[in-house]
């Protein structure tokens, strides 16, 4: 019940995140999109009854559990990660890394293409963390013109094109 509701949320912020960049013709880099998406439309879904509960849930650019692997790191910062709980992240009360997130959104920018990447690493992580939902998300914004395309992954299964915005934008 919790991921369909953080799905709605998800699925919800991002289309205003997209309106928002058509309308006003907005460009930036990957950075600049995922803080404007934070703080000026995820944020404003925060609900006490819902799986985002505290603003302090949100991570930006923090370190997640890796999938272990020939030379891999133990740990591997993420661009946008919700986590269960207020004030969390992958850290235990041993300082060990072993919490996993609800969610994580991957994002490109300056493309329309979903990287392939990102895809292959969500999908990864989703089949070893029950109740994970993997976002990957591509905006492409210009003056002249908005795209957005997101893929979902849960459990090892893919959903291309979960959420697509077109838009032409200010002449």
């Amino acid at each position: 019940m919790q991921t369909e509701v953080l799905d709605i949320l998800i699925r919800d912020s991002l289309r205003d995140l997209a309106a928002f960049i058509a309308e006003k013709g907005w460009c930036g880099r990957e950075r600049e999109a995922v803080s404007l998406y934070v703080l000026g439309f995820l944020i404003s879904k925060c609900d006490p009854s819902g799986p985002l509960k505290h603003p302090t849930q949100i991570g930006m650019d923090v370190a997640v559990i890796q999938h272990p692997g020939v030379k891999r790191k133990k740990l591997v910062c993420k661009d946008l990660v919700i986590w269960p709980s207020a004030a969390g992240n992958c850290w235990d009360a041993e300082r060990q890394p072993t919490q996993h997130p609800l969610a994580i959104l991957e994002w490109k920018t300056r493309t329309d293409k979903i990287s392939a990447y990102d895809q292959k690493w969500l999908v990864e992580f989703s089949e070893k963390v029950p109740d994970f939902i993997g976002y990957a998300v591509s905006l492409n914004s210009t003056r002249n013109h908005t795209s957005m395309t997101v893929t979902r992954m849960r459990g090892g299964e893919i959903t291309a094109n979960w959420l697509q915005f077109s838009k032409r934008g200010i002449r």
